[in-house]
């Protein structure tokens, strides 16, 4: 198989997978859906991904890597903290305003899983971990636009900022999840104006 088709079928099993682990459930969706929906043999899946854990291995990963792809940009502006900060609000509010929004799949998976040490679940952590780093980078002083800050206040914020941007992201599906988006936002906005 050429390199370019094996490419692609490896992109066709990850998109399949990515589509059904997300609307349907990781647990809920066999195999054999994401071959059918993929278009591809059985031994090619195999091929790619030896287990279905290999295979939500990989589609979270990517997720995670859509994230961090996405906090480097905002980290990237010249802008202060407080703008840095309602970026990272803006994007979560951007994301939970599409109607196929089903949740955040790592809170999803760490649902499904009840096994902590799932390799699966350890992902979902390490996402969960580079977020909050992720926010902390955020803080950080950039000269002439940003006062600094005391390691405590800086701890403070991170912490409550990653507690903010958790819960609006892993909000029950049945209210209105872009306007509850729109509150974290306004205090995290609150909390960087006053620098508790």
């Amino acid at each position: 198989m050429a390199p370019s088709t094996t490419s692609e079928a490896r992109e066709r099993i990850l998109s399949a997978a990515t589509r059904l682990f997300y609307t349907k459930g990781y647990r809920a969706t066999g195999i054999n859906e994401v071959i059918a929906e993929a278009g591809v043999a059985k031994a090619t899946l195999y091929h790619h991904y030896p287990s279905k854990d290999d295979l939500g291995a990989d589609w979270l990963r990517r997720k995670m890597a859509d994230m961090g792809a996405a906090i480097e940009e905002i980290a990237r502006q010249q802008a202060t903290r407080a703008e840095r900060i309602d970026a990272l609000f803006a994007h979560l509010e951007h994301t939970m305003a599409d109607p196929e929004y089903r949740g955040c799949p790592f809170c999803n998976i760490s649902t499904e899983m009840p096994d902590s040490d799932h390799p699966l679940n350890a992902i979902a952590c390490e996402h969960k971990r580079n977020v909050r780093a992720g926010i902390h980078q955020l803080l950080e002083a950039k000269a002439g636009l940003d006062a600094e800050l005391a390691e405590d206040q800086q701890q403070f914020l991170n912490n409550a900022l990653y507690l903010l941007f958790l819960g609006a992201s892993s909000l029950d599906l049945c209210g209105d999840r872009v306007a509850a988006v729109r509150t974290a936002r306004r205090t995290a906005h609150c909390l960087l104006k006053h620098e508790c």
